[in-house]
């Protein structure tokens, strides 16, 4: 599946760049049009807004994406920081 990781600081990052959601949309949209079915997961810091994964989730969606995970870093405090999805 391709990763999508948005950092605390809002940052949204597709293969090891950073993009804005317009490039994440043409990217995905692409890739969605070559491979047909395409995975994707979702990767937010514990401490991101979830306004910035909420828009991550819609671009997927409105590139068709519909093979569509979230996986979240706890805070501390949580499950010990295991990874959850």
């Amino acid at each position: 599946p391709v990763v999508i990781n948005v950092l605390a600081n809002g940052q949204v990052v597709l293969d090891d760049k950073e993009v804005s959601i317009e490039q994440l949309k043409n990217e995905l949209t692409a890739a969605s049009g070559q491979f047909g079915h395409l995975g994707v997961v979702v990767r937010g810091d514990a401490n991101t807004m979830y306004q910035r994964i909420a828009d991550v989730m819609a671009t997927c969606r409105q590139a068709n994406i519909n093979d569509l995970n979230i996986s979240v870093r706890v805070a501390d405090g949580g499950d010990g920081g295991k990874s959850l999805r």
